[in-house]
């Protein structure tokens, strides 16, 4: 949904995962990345016995990149989104 600009249905499947409204600053991305992103890379990820799962995904623009952690579950349910974090500083 980042990499295709998508930023109101991004907020709303957060709202629908975690609860937190981040419509507001989604704007602020769109904003700052209004040229949008040329590509994305996973560059860190991470699964723990138990379930645990964490990602760093950067996002490639003409600005400077953008980075995704996030921080979820993997249990029979499926998986759950826990916490993330939005950021041009990785």
């Amino acid at each position: 949904m980042i990499l295709d600009s998508n930023y109101s249905e991004f907020a709303a499947a957060i709202v629908d995962s975690i609860g937190v409204d981040v419509a507001g600053s989604m704007g602020q991305i769109q904003q700052i990345f209004a040229n949008g992103f040329s590509g994305c890379q996973t560059i860190a990820a991470r699964r723990d016995i138990g379930g645990m799962v964490q990602m760093v995904v950067a996002f490639e623009s003409d600005i400077g990149p953008l980075f995704l952690y996030w921080l979820g579950i993997e249990n029979s349910a499926g998986f759950e989104l826990l916490s993330f974090n939005l950021n041009t500083d990785l």
